[in-house]
C-alpha cells in the first residue's frame, strides 16, 4: 500500500481541475504506473471536494482502471 497526501501549497488551490491535470495526470499516475508496472492496482481517495467533483470522477473513469469512489461522492 502506498499513501499520498495532497495539500494547498502557496497560492495553488487544489480544485478538481488542478488535481486531475497536475497531480494525478502528471504526477501520481506516472509514479504508480512506474512502480506497479503491469500489476493491478486500485486508487482510493478520501472525500475531499476536489476528489468528489464530477470532473474528477469522469477523469478517473477515463484514465484509471480501478478506483474506489470516495465517501459522499455525487455518483
Amino acid at each position: 500500500m502506498v499513501s499520498v497526501g495532497v495539500t494547498r501549497m502557496g497560492n495553488t488551490k487544489v480544485n478538481s481541475e488542478y488535481y486531475c491535470k497536475y497531480f494525478v495526470k502528471r504526477g501520481l499516475l506516472l509514479a504508480i504506473q512506474a512502480m506497479c508496472g503491469r500489476h493491478n492496482w486500485t486508487l482510493q481517495q478520501d472525500g475531499a471536494p476536489s476528489y468528489t467533483a464530477r470532473n474528477t470522477d469522469s477523469f478517473l473513469q477515463e484514465n484509471v482502471v480501478n478506483f474506489i469512489e470516495p465517501p459522499n461522492s455525487p455518483h
